[in-house]
This record gives C-alpha cells, sequence and structure tokens, in this order.
C-alpha cells in the first residue's frame, strides 16, 4: 500500500512541476509577446507621424488615396523591420505580424483589455478598412494596434498539457499606441535682458542725442525698449534708445522667440489632429497669463489668427510708441530726447508689470520658479485628458534671481545686485518647482540664450540648473542658443529645437 502511494504522490509530484514548467514557459513566451507588441505600436505611431510629416514637406495632398495608400504601407513596413529585430521572432518564423490603424478612446480612464469582446477592448476601434478605402483621411486615425500571434512551429511545447493531449499552445498579444493630445504651457521671459542687456549693443548715441548704427550685428538695431522708466504722468516710458514707432523695427530678441512660438503652434495643425492644447505665459518680476479664461485653449486655425497671433504680435506697441520727450520725472530727473511712450488702448498694471492686453514689454528681473508654478497650476486645472502628455517649454536668457527668503514666505526679487546666497535660493526655488511640476508628470523643457549673465561660475551653475530641470524630464541636457548675433542661426535653432520637442511627445502607450 505505501509503495502505491508513493507511485501515486510521485507521479503528482511530477505532474505539477510539469505544470509548472508549462506555466513558466506560457509567462517568458506571454511578456515576450507583449514586448514585441509594444515595441511595433509605439513604432507605428512614431513611423506614421515622420511619413505624415515628410509628405507634408513634400508638398503632396495628404488626402490623396494614393498617398494614404503609401504612407499606410511605409508605417507597416518599417514596424514590421523594427520588430523583425527582436530574437524572439527571428528564430520562429511561424510568428505573425498584424498592424491596425484607428482611433482610442482617450476620455475613457478605464484600462484597456487585450481580450476580444471585452467591453474595454472596444476603446481601440479599428479603422483600417475605412482608411483604405478613402471613407477616411489620414488626420483621423490616432492609435495604432498591433498583434503578435506564435502559432505553428512557433507554438509553445508543452509537457503537462501533452499528458492531457494538448502538445504545444498558440499564443496572441496586442498592445495600443496613441497620439496623445498635448498640452503646451509656452513661458516666455520678458525681463530687461530679453530686450537688449545681454545682447551685443549695434548703436551709439552721442551728446546730441544722434544714434549711429556700426557693425550690422544681431540685433540690427537698438531693440524697442532700453530702460523702461515708470512715472505718475506717464505709467510706461521707453528710454534712452527707443526706436521711432514707425516703422516698426524688427528683429530683437524677444520678437524673434515670439515669432517663433507662433511658427510652432501653426506647425501643430499640420499634425494628426490630436485635439492639442496650448497657453502662454510672460515672466519677469511677476507672472502673467495671457489667455483670458481658461488657461489652455485648443491648437485651431480660429484661435490661430484670433488668439495666438495678438499674443506674439507686438505691433500694437509699435504702433502705438509716440515721442515725449523732455520729462521730468517724480524725482526731478530730466530724460531727454530720445524718450518714448506707450498711447495705445491696453491698461497698464503696475502689481504685474505687465499691460493687460497681448503686449510683451521686457520689464523687470528673471522669477522662473513662479513661472513654472503658474504654468503647471494653468496646466493642471485645465480641462484635458488624463492621458495627455503635458509640456512647459521656458524661454530665458537669464539666471534665476527670485525666490523666498523664508521657507514659506513670499517670493522676493533681488535684481542684478544679487548675493551669491541670494542666488542660490533662487536656483533651489526653480528646482524645487520644477521638479513638482515633473512628479505631476508635466515635462519642463528648458530653452536658454546667451551667457546666461551673471559671472562665470554663476553661468555654470545655471547652466547645471537647467542640465538638471531637462534630465529630470527625460531630456540629455537643457536647449541652449549660444549664438545671438546671427538672426537665421537663431531662428533655425529654435525651428530644430520645436521639432525635436514634437517629435518626443506625440505618442504614448495606452493598452
Amino acid at each position: 500500500m505505501l509503495l502505491v502511494y508513493s507511485i501515486a504522490m510521485m507521479v503528482a509530484a511530477l505532474g505539477l512541476a510539469a505544470l509548472a514548467v508549462d506555466l513558466s514557459a506560457v509567462m517568458v513566451v506571454s511578456t515576450e509577446l507583449k514586448s514585441i507588441a509594444d515595441s511595433g505600436a509605439l513604432t507605428a505611431a512614431a513611423s506614421f507621424l515622420t511619413e505624415m510629416r515628410a509628405a507634408a514637406k513634400a508638398g503632396q495632398n495628404l488626402s490623396d488615396l494614393t498617398v494614404i495608400k503609401k504612407i499606410r504601407k511605409r508605417t507597416q513596413d518599417t514596424t514590421e523591420a523594427v520588430m523583425a529585430k527582436s530574437k524572439v521572432l527571428s528564430n520562429n518564423p511561424d510568428m505573425t505580424i498584424s498592424l491596425q490603424f484607428g482611433t482610442f478612446d482617450l476620455t475613457n480612464t478605464n484600462p484597456y483589455h487585450e481580450k476580444p469582446g471585452h467591453p474595454h477592448n472596444l476603446l481601440f476601434t479599428d479603422r483600417t478598412a475605412d482608411l483604405l478605402g478613402g471613407g477616411i483621411g489620414l488626420h483621423d486615425i490616432t492609435a495604432f494596434r498591433v498583434h503578435v500571434t506564435r502559432m505553428g512551429g512557433g507554438a509553445v511545447q508543452t509537457f503537462f498539457g501533452n499528458i492531457c493531449g494538448v502538445a504545444s499552445l498558440s499564443f496572441s498579444r496586442n498592445s495600443v499606441s496613441s497620439l496623445s493630445p498635448r498640452n503646451f504651457a509656452l513661458v516666455i521671459d520678458n525681463s530687461g535682458s530679453m530686450d537688449d542687456i545681454s545682447y551685443p549693443r549695434t548703436t551709439t548715441m552721442d551728446g546730441t542725442g544722434k544714434i549711429t548704427a556700426p557693425n550690422p550685428v544681431w540685433p540690427q538695431t537698438e531693440s524697442f525698449i532700453s530702460r523702461p522708466t515708470f512715472s505718475t504722468s506717464f505709467p510706461m516710458l521707453f528710454s534712452p534708445l527707443a526706436p521711432a514707432p514707425n516703422p516698426p523695427l524688427y528683429p530683437q530678441p524677444l520678437q524673434v522667440v515670439l515669432n517663433s512660438s507662433l511658427d510652432f503652434l501653426e506647425g501643430l495643425i499640420a499634425e494628426s489632429d490630436l485635439g492639442d492644447m496650448a497657453g502662454v505665459y510672460y515672466f519677469a518680476s511677476h507672472v502673467t497669463q495671457k489667455l483670458s479664461g481658461p488657461a489652455l485653449i485648443p491648437v485651431t486655425e480660429d484661435n490661430i489668427n484670433n488668439v495666438f497671433t495678438p499674443l506674439f504680435n507686438n505691433s500694437e506697441l509699435y504702433h502705438n510708441l509716440i515721442r515725449a520727450d523732455p520729462i521730468t520725472l517724480p524725482d526731478a530727473t530730466v530724460v531727454t530726447n530720445p524718450v518714448y511712450k506707450y498711447n495705445g488702448t491696453a491698461a497698464y498694471d503696475p502689481a504685474i508689470e505687465q499691460f493687460l492686453g497681448p503686449i510683451a514689454i521686457p520689464h523687470g528681473n528673471t522669477n522662473i520658479g513662479d513661472a513654472i508654478l503658474t504654468a503647471a497650476g494653468g496646466i493642471t486645472s485645465s480641462a484635458t485628458s488624463s492621458r495627455s502628455i503635458s509640456v512647459i517649454i521656458v524661454f530665458t536668457d537669464g539666471l534665476p534671481n527670485c525666490a523666498p527668503k523664508t521657507p514659506g514666505g513670499a517670493v522676493e526679487c533681488f535684481g542684478s545686485e544679487a548675493t551669491a546666497a541670494e542666488l542660490a535660493l533662487a536656483r533651489n526655488y526653480t528646482l524645487a518647482q520644477a521638479t513638482k511640476a515633473i512628479e505631476q508628470n508635466i515635462r519642463v523643457y528648458p530653452i536658454t540664450f546667451g551667457d546666461l549673465g551673471g559671472s562665470t561660475q554663476q553661468q555654470k551653475t545655471t547652466k547645471l540648473l537647467f542640465d538638471l530641470i531637462a534630465q529630470y524630464s527625460g531630456l540629455e541636457e537643457h536647449y541652449h542658443i549660444k549664438d545671438t548675433n546671427n538672426i537665421a542661426k537663431i531662428q533655425a535653432a529654435l525651428q530644430k529645437i520645436f521639432d525635436e520637442i514634437s517629435l518626443f511627445v506625440p505618442f504614448s502607450l495606452v493598452g
């Protein structure tokens, strides 16, 4: 009897061992297939967007069915080529791959389920047939599903299953990627140094007020504000070298940033219809949200024309500058030729040192910490998809010089005479606000210009600060434009940066 029990126990133990081997093999293969499917889904999204951009730049009609089929074929080929590099696929010729083009319900917070027929599997809708049949266009495609199946000679061979008559198992896994909507907060430094303080002056003025333009290095003319001055009679004076308002004199460092930012938003519309949102902030000593109402609004043709273009266009400022010299200030100082004041309709708010309109007036300090804090708050408060990707793009040419002096205290700006200890406080405050934003799944991408001001050591420390923020957000280092003398190079550098940002953030794995 003992022998019988022993044999029975041994058989059971061997059966359990075989079952454990089968389950382990199944888990390994399932994980491998899921990893391959994930890679394929992400590759499909990236390839599809790349092919669309290339076709658009080449002047091809994205509505033409021939172009649609070509982009679909190239996306399919690129996806399969990347997945074929997997050792699992290369060692198993009986594995099949299929790619579906469709849409994904980003408003549904439930996790995607792979099992066909499951309600959450229906978060993805296959529109491949509609796309190839001309029923929909490329811009209607926002998600991609990859199926990987291991079958036939590549199926999993079983031990315990073989005892039960099942010699092998076929497996299929699938993954979904989506061209996720994006939230962009464009946070633009409009402190005094973004005017002309950090840049080579190109004009001189003699004692009679005569202005002479020397070598044509950028900026080619004196910027529109050199030192803004406030008084009771004239809320904003521009002196001493503000140009005559007619015609407007371009470009200035700030204007180049504004123009490039507008070009960036216009470029987003040429991509898939992702439902991108954007907001605009100007900061110096204070931070001003330039959109009235919600912090983010959709990037559409109407909003580009009616909202964003005015925000990035200082023509109102130029057209409303009038000569106003000589001027006697409250301290009895007489400001002489040439002095200008703004005579437009936008009211000036001394509390935030900004006009309550779209005008960008360089003035004040570099309150980068509060700029990031305010932009992050605007993003989190906006009604956007929970699956969207959020980015704060910070433009600055200076080191941060605003922070609370005591924990929980009010933010103070220390100006150009800031001590080393005050600058350290400002750096720490900036890093703290950036870290909080990143912890909320908001990327912070700094773009800096010129030498960043201060001593050589301060410049190095500030660069390290921005590099650290960029690395926390997934970049190797922050974006830096060193050449401030060549307008064409500045514009090309900003265009390249914006192209890279667009490639970094448009898709994610959702299932």
